[in-house]
Formats: C-alpha cells, structure tokens, sequence
C-alpha cells in the first residue's frame, strides 16, 4: 500500500515493502509551498510513485524510491530553484497596484501625448481586465487569448488592440515580456493621404491671414504639425534662412520635440523667407503662429476650421498636416536629396522610417521606366 500527504512545506511520502509489511518514510523539505497550479504535476507523480512501488523488493529500494519520485515530481514544478524561492520571499503585486507605481514613477518621463493616451488605455481596458491579478499569473498565453478575444469581438481596430498591447508591456516592464512572442492582428494595408506639389500650391493660395504662411512654412520644411505650432520667432535665423526646432506643441502647451532627432536645423528658400518676414511684421518674439488667446494652436484648429475647408472648396482630397510633410518628404525623394539630408531636415531615426512617408505618382513611374534603356539595346557580352 501507498499513501503521500502533502504539507507545506515539505512532502511526506510512504511506501510498503512486501517483505516485512512495514512503513518505510521519507520528509524532503522543499522551498515554498506547494501553490494550486501545480496539481496535475502532483498527480502525475503520484501515478508514476503507484506504478514503481509494484517493483520495490528490498527495504533499500522502499527508502530510496520516494526521494526519487518526490525529485522528480519538484523539478516538473519547478519549485527548487532559484527563481521560485524569489517569488516566494517577494510579496506579490496586484496588476492595479504595479500601475499605480508605473504612473507614478515611469509615465512622467514620457511626452505629453503618450500620457494621456497609456492613462486612457489603462482606465478604460487594462484595469479592468487584468487589476486584480497577480503580476506573476499574467502569463503569455493570457495575454495571446485576451489579443484574440479583442480581435474575434470585431469592435477594435488592429491598431487600437496594438496600441493596448503596447501600453501592457509598457507597464509590465522589459524582464517580464522580454521572451514573450505575441501574435498581433494585421493592419489593412492603406496608403497616408498625401498632397502633391500641385495641390499644396492651391491650398497655400486659397489659405486665408497666417494659415497661408502657416502652410508654405509646413510645405518648406516639412515640420511636425506640434512643431509649428510651438515654433517662436527667436527660433528663426531669416538671415541665414535657418530654422532651429527645438520645441513642440502640444494641447496648447509647449512640450520637447518627439525624439533627439527632433532638434534640427532646417534650411529653407528665398520665398518662404520673404513671406516670413511679412508675417511677423515688427514682431520680436512669441509664438510664430499664435491662437487667439495667444497660445499654441492645435491641430483641430488648423485641420478642420481650415485645411478641411480649403480642401472642400477645391475639390480635392481632404488631409491634415501629416500629409504635408509626407507629400515634402515624397517630393524630396523624387529630387534625389541624399537620404542623410532627408533624416536631418525631418528629423527621422533611420531611413527606413524615411521610406514609410516617401510615396510616387502614377505619372513618376511612368516617367522613369520610359528613361530605362529598353532590353533590346542592352549591349551583350
């Protein structure tokens, strides 16, 4: 006869020798105790512990087996390592407790816009799906079959669910996700709206008071809308047609630029430089492009109360000021402007970044593959 009991922490196992009908006992102290996930690896023990004590003949073997089936049975839950023992002598946080740290501690650091947006998705869909679990129980087969359920629901766009994923592995912190592999829903593919030099010309010319000046200047440099919006005259090097970025904008407040790329110099021509000048007039410092309160425009301000207007007007597409500087970057591109100047004067990491705004007409392509030397005068070697 068998018989095991387990208590925390340490495991006592039995067994019966068929030889003198006697108890022979082992105790094994383990490092914790033994948690509720673990029962199918208690009875997988447990099974294997039944069928081996068919085969004890000896009072040696009778001792010796139990401290074999209990080892076994301790490294498939790995509870005799390093790391259990850890988490063991560590108190267990709760997911809302750790972001309560996190937004106290690690989301100050982060620009504006990334604040407000992380706080959002954590209020209204991370805290109340994972606020009352333990860090430890948020596993990546969790968080795969939340992603899933996200997606299969129907309500979100992938980039929203990205965007969720994103912020949760913000807050659970590079060791814990570090391994991880999370499968994501797929965004469809579309192409940025994006104007071309003959559009943009109409809107500059059917723009009214400072969004004329607002929209050459865009065209010229292809800025960040934030940037422009907290661009101050100090700022400007008319002399020398340099503008230095060094700040941006943000819900009418003045934040950093987006990344140390951001803080660039950027040369502009003769014409932008001339309609600068007109615009400040006998100013000498503040905002370029001022609200009516004096602060910072914001983008509802400039995409919707004018662009949307002009572009209604003119019968054209309708876009905001990301597709300005995606049509300058675009435009830059087709000029052959060594990618390196493109970086600097847009402020972009890598080139392959560079290559998400960069788009070609239909007329483009076309143009170049008539300049290709056709095949048949391809001289063979």
């Amino acid at each position: 006869m068998v018989r095991r009991v387990a208590v925390a922490p340490a495991i006592r196992t039995w067994a019966t020798t068929p030889r003198n009908n006697r108890h022979v006992g082992a105790q094994v102290a383990i490092c914790a105790p033994i948690l509720p996930t673990s029962q199918p690896a208690i009875r997988t023990a447990r099974t294997a512990f039944n069928s081996a004590t068919a085969e004890v003949r000896t009072h040696s073997e009778a001792y010796s087996l139990p401290h074999r089936c209990l080892k076994a049975m301790l490294e498939e839950m790995g509870i005799n390592t390093s790391a259990h023992l850890e988490r063991s002598l560590t108190p267990s946080q709760t997911f809302s407790q750790h972001a309560d740290w996190w937004e106290k501690n690690i989301q100050p650091m982060h620009q504006p816009s990334s604040r407000n947006s992380s706080h959002y998705i954590l209020k209204k869909h991370l805290r109340p799906r994972f606020g009352p679990m333990l860090m430890d129980f948020i596993t990546q087969e969790f968080v795969q079959e939340w992603i899933a359920e996200l997606q299969s629901e129907g309500k979100l766009k992938p980039r929203s669910i990205k965007n969720f994923w994103k912020v949760l592995r913000l807050v659970q912190g590079k060791p814990r996700v570090k391994d991880w592999s999370i499968r994501l829903p797929k965004n469809p593919r579309k192409e940025q709206r994006w104007f071309t030099p003959e559009e943009i010309q109409k809107i500059i010319d059917g723009a009214w008071g400072q969004y004329k000046c607002l929209f050459q200047l865009a065209w010229a440099t292809g800025m960040r809308s934030g940037e422009l919006f907290g661009l101050k005259i100090e700022d400007l090097d008319l002399e020398n047609a340099i503008v230095h970025i060094c700040r941006s904008a943000w819900q009418h407040l003045e934040v950093t630029p987006k990344s140390d790329a951001g803080y660039r110099d950027v040369d502009i021509e003769d014409a932008t430089v001339k309609m600068l000048k007109d615009h400040l007039g006998e100013r000498k410092a503040g905002l370029v492009f001022p609200s009516r309160n004096g602060t910072p425009l914001a983008n509802r301000n400039v995409n919707v109360d004018a662009l949307r207007v002009i572009c209604k007007r003119l019968k054209i597409q309708n876009g905001g000021l990301h597709a300005i500087r995606h049509g300058k970057i675009s435009l830059l591109q087709v000029m052959g402007v060594p990618g390196d100047l493109i970086m600097k004067w847009v402020g972009h990491t890598s080139l392959k970044v560079t290559s998400v705004y960069t788009h070609f007409s239909d007329q483009f392509r076309k143009e170049t593959v008539a300049k290709l030397v056709p095949s048949s005068q391809l001289q063979q070697p």
